[in-house]
């Protein structure tokens, strides 16, 4: 007996073929086998990403030239345009929270400009 690996029109009742097991299994192996991974490398559970200090230069220095700036503008854009209404109701929330003080401010600011 040899599969030719369609599935979709198996010639057998129960499958022959090791390599194709249940979705599900295979997706909780991963999921269990990630989780071991994660907890080895992540003893302490507040730590989200562990970057070396060599790893975060690199970083660093890639971000200020020219095109890694780009690259994190872009970023940011895509962001903002991704999550304008949540971040436009923030904002609003805030400027009504503290208004009275941001129009303070900016009065202050004009009458040091002498307008």
């Amino acid at each position: 007996m040899k599969c030719n690996k369609d599935c979709f029109n198996c010639l057998y009742d129960d499958c022959i073929n090791d390599e194709a097991a249940d979705k599900d299994e295979r997706e909780i192996s991963m999921k269990t086998d990630r989780n071991i991974i994660d907890s080895r490398f992540y003893a302490d559970p507040k730590t989200k990403y562990m970057h070396s200090e060599k790893k975060r230069e690199c970083q660093r220095r890639y971000r200020a030239t020219e095109k890694g700036a780009e690259v994190t503008r872009q970023a940011y854009r895509n962001f903002y345009k991704k999550n304008r209404e949540k971040e436009l109701a923030r904002r609003h929330a805030y400027y009504l929270e503290h208004a009275e003080e941001i129009k303070a401010r900016r009065r202050q600011r004009w009458a040091e400009k002498g307008v």
